[in-house]
């Protein structure tokens, strides 16, 4: 959690105040009190803020759907305009790349997985040029290969799991989802460039579905009816 104050270049973002806590349950019941203890260490009030910002993943799939719901209410009933960042994104800003190389990211997917794409700075934003997928470490720099060229840099947990993009890190960032300084300083950036409220389009970007499934009986009725004897 982070409060940022930033204009146009999201490099020369202004961090006022951050916390941070890793939570195995509860994401909810932690996210709120995380957001207070920042506002008050900054003094300011809620009320004040020119925009809300949130990482929209991918990530753990429950800790981004807890974040950008949370985001969203708070949006609602404040009336302050809300703005997502995805991960890649967050953690090209985060590498510190400047220049206008190709970035491979790699977010560490967990079960044998990597989540995957390039990115480029560009005028002071990162733009995409390889859509995100989930794959199989030994398959994703082909996926990024046509693209990257010779000359690229790379940066998140997943870089170590894939060897042709381990050579090229730029920046070892040890974390599955980017600062929330990164996520903010983006945000406003992209605001103050092109003013848009996404809080009624705004979901998580998770990349590769999530681990549940579609419920074949409706909750309270038996597995199967048995057969009338006649």
């Amino acid at each position: 959690m982070a409060l940022v104050e930033a204009g146009e270049d999201p490099f020369a973002a202004e961090v006022l105040a951050s916390a941070s806590a890793r939570v195995s349950n509860a994401h909810g019941e932690s996210l709120l009190p995380l957001i207070d203890q920042v506002l008050a260490s900054a003094r300011v009030d809620r009320d004040t803020l020119e925009l809300l910002a949130v990482g929209v993943g991918p990530g753990s799939f429950t800790g981004t759907r807890i974040a950008v719901a949370t985001m969203k209410g708070i949006a609602i009933a404040t009336g302050t305009p809300l703005r997502g960042v995805d991960s890649f994104a967050a953690l090209a800003l985060d590498s510190g790349a400047l220049d206008d190389r190709p970035i491979a990211v790699a977010i560490d997917a967990r079960k044998g997985e990597v989540y995957v794409s390039a990115v480029r700075v560009v005028d002071r934003d990162v733009v995409v040029l390889v859509e995100p997928a989930h794959l199989a470490p030994e398959r994703a720099f082909a996926y990024l290969a046509p693209t990257l060229g010779e000359v690229f840099a790379a940066t998140g947990d997943g870089v170590r799991l894939v060897p042709e993009l381990a050579s090229h890190l730029r920046r070892w960032i040890d974390a599955d989802v980017p600062r929330a300084a990164a996520i903010g300083a983006l945000a406003a950036a992209r605001h103050k460039r092109n003013p848009v409220d996404e809080v009624d389009v705004l979901e998580p970007h998770y990349v590769r579905p999530p681990d549940v499934t579609i419920p074949t009986r409706t909750p309270g009725l038996p597995r199967s009816i048995p057969k009338s004897s006649k």
